[in-house]
């Protein structure tokens, strides 16, 4: 199997697209269903407790969207 080399500066840019790319979808959807915001954080929650000792890189990553989740208040413009 051939191997690409990884630019990490590069996979670290994609990352945090792909975390706010998920936060403004959690908070698009929240607006219409109110109840899918604290499902998901009570998910986040979960799965964070459940790496903690396994992987404490994912239990902080998890988290770090479940803070960034809550703090992000949408509302809708007419």
């Amino acid at each position: 199997m051939e191997t690409i080399p990884v630019d990490l500066i590069t996979l670290a840019r994609r990352i945090q697209t792909l975390e706010n790319a998920f936060t403004v979808a959690i908070h698009s959807i929240s607006t219409a269903l109110p109840t899918v915001k604290s499902d998901v954080i009570e998910n986040l929650n979960r799965h964070a407790q459940a790496y903690e000792v396994k992987d404490p890189v994912i239990a902080e990553t998890a988290k770090s969207l479940v803070k960034r989740i809550e703090s992000l208040n949408p509302q809708v413009k007419s």
